[in-house]
């Protein structure tokens, strides 16, 4: 017999995949807290979302997305967006969309602020504006 509670939870993480450091970097973290709150992760590396061709790495990420298909079952208990990465070739409302085929289950943002779920993220803007602040007041730097 195992020590090991069943899992209580199936989340799924959508992510376009582990090709570069950020990403793999974020599948790691959410692994991590994963096996720490005993959830069963099922990982979505679905590509990017309408990639631009013009870049050689996104040529056939179109492909990738049909993973993400496989989400709509009854079987997940929720879904974290890595919007940060899945966003990056969408326009708002096209991002929209493809978040909303699957609002039948519990989804969370995670690295941009979407209005109408739980979101985590960086409020870069602002921090942005500190770091450069803090170079023209204490660094006498100039604008």
């Amino acid at each position: 017999m195992s020590n090991n509670p069943v899992p209580t939870y199936n989340i799924g993480f959508f992510t376009t995949g582990t090709n570069s450091e950020y990403s793999i970097l974020l599948a790691r973290m959410v692994t991590q807290v994963a096996k720490e709150k005993n959830i069963n992760l099922i990982n979505f590396l679905g590509g990017s979302l309408n990639p631009n061709f013009t870049f050689s790495q996104y040529k056939y990420q179109y492909q990738c997305n049909v993973a993400f298909n496989f989400a709509n079952t009854p079987k997940l208990d929720g879904i974290i967006l890595a919007s940060g990465v899945l966003a990056s070739f969408l326009d708002s409302t096209d991002f929209y969309n493809f978040y909303s085929q699957f609002k039948s289950i519990p989804i969370v943002s995670l690295g941009v602020n979407l209005p109408d779920l739980p979101s985590a993220y960086t409020d870069n803007k602002s921090v942005f504006h500190e770091l450069v602040s803090h170079l023209i007041q204490v660094h006498n730097r100039k604008k």
